[in-house]
């Protein structure tokens, strides 16, 4: 079952602009700080220009605020490694221009064990399926599905993505740059036109089925 989107009411969201670049580069420096060498391989420099460019390019870069203050960010990009968007190393079916990645979710130390991580993740999700629709509705895109590359050892962002119902694959990666272990989680967006088979897109049967019954046993409960 997915997280509620009605969290604590202190907490909100909102797309970030251009003004809000120097404070999620302060805050993602100050998280990176508070983690091990191996969890700072998840949590890379992010350039200011790079992320200006994912804002213009209407990729969703998702702000958490918990009573006014900035506590959180989730930057979804394309899966393009190529052209330096999304993660690295990850199996090919997920290199081939289908998905986003959730690729940035970082939560200010001060903010640690309030459940942010969650809320994050549902709101990132919800956005990124919000931009992945309106690309289809343009006609420009082969985008069906969100990805995460979640380390091995975070059992806090494995419960943070499994919480929003999406599939945590049975494969476990090495980086064989770090040398780390990690997971791959997946989630067919939301809103899409339904699938009428298994070679329209590669998502795949299992991701297939699990958004079906999703999608048929759900309450909408947001406007």
């Amino acid at each position: 079952m997915s997280v509620s989107l009605l969290p604590d009411p202190h907490i909100s969201f909102q797309l970030a602009t251009k003004q809000d670049i120097p404070a999620i580069l302060t805050l993602i420096d100050k998280v990176r700080a508070n983690l091990n060498e191996a969890e700072q391989h998840f949590l890379k420099d992010k350039p200011p220009e790079d992320i200006a460019a994912y804002i213009d390019a209407k990729f969703p870069t998702v702000l958490a605020f918990k009573n006014g203050q900035l506590a959180g960010v989730a930057i979804s990009t394309p899966q393009d490694p190529a052209n330096n968007m999304g993660a690295t190393n990850l199996d090919g079916m997920f290199n081939k221009g289908d998905y986003m990645c959730i690729g940035t979710v970082a939560v200010d130390p001060d903010f640690r064990g309030q459940g942010l991580s969650k809320y994050i993740v549902a709101d990132a999700f919800e956005k990124s399926s919000q931009y992945i629709c309106e690309q289809h509705n343009q006609g420009n895109t082969s985008l069906r599905g969100i990805i995460a590359k979640v380390s091995a050892t975070n059992e806090l962002s494995q419960k943070a993505f499994s919480a929003n119902d999406f599939n945590q694959g049975a494969k476990t990666y090495t980086d064989p740059q770090g040398g780390y272990q990690f997971y791959i989680f997946n989630r067919t967006a939301e809103g899409l036109p339904p699938v009428m088979g298994v070679s329209d897109n590669n998502i795949g049967m299992r991701e297939q089925m699990a958004a079906q019954k999703r999608l048929s046993g759900r309450r909408f409960h947001h406007g």
